[in-house]
């Protein structure tokens, strides 16, 4: 869980609002294929180089 999660949930449940739901769980099951996001994406100032090797995927910020 995140830091900020907590407080802010606490917040915001004092303040009779909606609070920051969990993160979603993964499937195993998924087959996922990574080679589909193989490519270059960039955008002015960062360029990512995004390949799948075997059963990973390599990423620079990884």
């Amino acid at each position: 869980m995140c830091r900020y999660r907590k407080p802010f949930n606490e917040i915001l449940t004092a303040l009779g609002t909606v609070t920051i739901p969990d993160l979603p769980t993964l499937d195993p099951t998924l087959n996922l294929d990574p080679s589909r996001c193989e490519g270059v994406y960039e955008r002015p100032g960062a360029r990512y180089e995004v390949s799948a090797k075997a059963e990973s995927c390599t990423c620079p910020w990884s």
